[in-house]
């Protein structure tokens, strides 16, 4: 069975745990015909997807703060805002956990086990 915690302390980033133990876990699904862990590693790609565009909007939201420095530093009588949001990804991995619980469950009460 593969493990989140046999990749945790290998000295990567996060994303690349995200992507290894994603990889393996996919071929271990594949292999013993699991879906919860192919539905699991669907998630874990989308997440590591978040991830990667969360890199790419801390950058963005650095140049945006030099450029509001230098706006408030120029043009101090000038009013603004900058608005945005993000999903949280604890939000997700919430919602994809009660998705578990849900396939679960109605996996069982076809099946019987």
């Amino acid at each position: 069975m593969i493990s989140l915690n046999d990749y945790l302390y290998s000295g990567d980033t996060v994303l690349k745990i995200l992507k290894k133990y994603s990889r393996d876990l996919k071929i271990s699904a594949v292999r013993d015909n699991n879906e919860v862990d192919r539905i699991h590693c669907e998630f874990l790609n989308r997440t590591s997807d978040l991830l990667e565009h969360n890199d790419f909007l801390t950058a963005q939201s650095q140049k945006i703060r030099e450029f509001y420095k230098y706006m408030a530093k120029e043009y101090p009588y000038l009013s603004f805002t900058f608005k945005g949001r993000i999903k949280s990804l604890i939000r997700a991995e919430t919602k994809f956990n009660g998705y578990i619980v849900e396939y679960i469950y109605d996996y069982y009460t076809e099946n019987g086990s």
